[in-house]
């Protein structure tokens, strides 16, 4: 039977679930408990759920919202997504210096593969930035996070997971290729459980303490050994090099785009569903990842969503009231991460929200978005935990965030993050310079392709496990305060 999803028509079997619809995402893994996969929806379709009754408010219903994860489909429909539409995926990132020597003859690619997103370049042999690609990643209709997805590889979807991934690849490639004549080089980077996902790696052991990796990669394999179709099958092809099985090869790019490296004493940190960190002291590199959940992602988040069109990405107070930007210039549908820091910190500023976390009633902060006390409990858990890590970090090496030279911060949420406000409500510690570098995964994948004397190899890097560890335990009670 055929229905029209964003206005393309698809063929579907009878019984089909919305939510099993490519690009649906489900951030709770289709449990039907967060409330977040909302389509508009009409035809033949299943009665509303309770959990719809529950989550979705009469407003909502009377025009036709539906939950994704919740509404099968009888036959003919029409179904529109806000998600993934307008996702702002960042490409752009501060290149390291580096040498041309290519990893390539003619053209080559650099690929990011993210847990929400996929941002890949085009380079000719003369280091020229010929295209950018970006995409969603397409596992985000199987789970949001990396967790809900290794539960569902070790119930036995790992095939599919991998088939998603190359599937998505090779799309990317053969838009590559109506430019490029040929691709015969590709550094691909990404967490330890992306990466395993993309080779087939089993994932069972970084789902159990001691929580360690099959694989931490950093060799090369062919597109043939990978299963990539659009290209010559001897094509080589660079997995980046994984720190640790929760510290991956896209932080390990990150590192080298950052230029930390070539300091003293330097610190980054990679703020998405796990706070990945990493800091260098008088030439040696430590790390650790600490779980914050999905919530800089807009998980968990009443009105929280990615950094796409409708998103609030800036909250300002001016005489006790306050006025946001909204991506896109329209009017707002829900909060990113940076607009929520942003919130929060007026809402401290207004006398709204005590350092505790207490405030007295939800808060609307434009048109029906707003923030609830669930919500702050949230950020709460998010914020201490990333804060937690940096101080645990820093109490190891003996040193302060006074020390400090430079502190980076890579991935797509530094772009809507106002350091100041990060800093007001204790995300960030005080007395730092802190730099948000952009995709600093796709750039430092980049300078391995451009140069492949390059190496994101760090032999001697130590990791920092957070888990019992007396000031992290510590630091994160005191943190929980704003």
């Amino acid at each position: 039977m055929k229905i029209l999803f964003n206005k393309n028509e698809y063929d579907v079997p009878r019984g089909t679930k919305i939510g099993d619809l490519p690009f649906v995402e489900k951030q709770c893994g289709g449990k039907g408990i967060c409330g977040k996969c909302k389509v508009k929806a009409s035809g033949f379709l299943s009665p509303l759920s309770d959990n719809e009754k529950r989550l979705l408010s009469p407003k909502e219903i009377a025009e036709g919202i539906r939950l994704a994860c919740e509404t099968v489909i009888f036959g003919e429909a029409e179904i529109e997504s806000r998600q993934s539409l307008d996702a702002q995926i960042v490409t752009e990132g501060i290149m390291p210096d580096y040498e041309l020597e290519p990893r390539f003859k003619n053209y080559g690619v650099s690929i990011d593969i993210g847990t929400t997103t996929v941002a890949s370049r085009l380079y000719d042999s003369k280091g020229t930035l010929l295209m950018e690609e970006t995409c969603l990643n397409p596992q985000i209709a199987v789970g949001a996070d990396v967790v809900t997805r290794m539960e569902h590889a070790l119930a036995g979807e790992d095939t599919r997971l991998r088939e998603m991934i190359l599937e998505c690849i090779d799309g990317i490639l053969q838009k590559f290729l109506m430019t490029a004549e040929s691709i015969d080089g590709i550094v691909i980077c990404g967490n330890t459980v992306m990466l395993s996902f993309l080779t087939g790696t089993n994932v069972y052991s970084m789902s159990r303490a001691p929580f360690t990796a099959q694989s931490l990669f950093g060799e090369t394999v062919s597109a043939g050994e990978l299963g990539l179709k659009s290209i010559k099958p001897e094509t080589e092809i660079y997995l980046s090099k994984c720190i640790s099985a929760f510290v991956g090869g896209d932080v390990s790019c990150a590192i080298l785009a950052s230029g930390m490296l070539k300091r003293q004493n330097a610190f980054l940190v990679d703020m998405g569903t796990n706070g990945e960190m990493a800091l260098w002291n008088n030439g040696e590199l430590t790390v650790c990842s600490t779980a914050a959940g999905p919530v800089f992602e807009g998980a968990g988040i009443k009105n929280g969503m990615r950094a796409e069109k409708g998103a609030i990405s800036r909250v300002k107070l001016k005489d006790n009231e306050m006025f946001v930007k909204v991506i896109g210039d329209v009017e707002p549908v829900g909060i990113c991460g940076g607009g929520l820091i942003d919130a929060v910190s007026c809402l401290i500023e207004k006398g709204d929200l005590d350092e505790s976390g207490y405030m007295d009633e939800d808060r609307k902060i434009a048109s029906d978005v707003e923030v609830t006390r669930g919500d702050i409990r949230n950020v709460q858990l998010a914020k201490s935990a990333i804060r937690a890590g940096i101080e645990a970090l820093l109490s190891h090496k003996k040193i302060s965030a006074r020390d400090i030279e430079v502190f980076k911060i890579s991935g797509g949420f530094g772009k809507h993050l106002d350091i100041k406000n990060a800093i007001s409500i204790g995300l960030l510690p005080e007395n730092i310079c802190a730099e948000a570098i952009g995709n600093g995964a796709l750039a430092g994948a980049s300078a391995l392709l451009l140069d492949k004397k390059m190496s994101d190899h760090f032999e001697n890097a130590k990791t920092l496990e957070l888990a019992g560890n007396p000031v992290f335990v510590d630091k994160y009670m005191e943190h929980m305060l704003f």
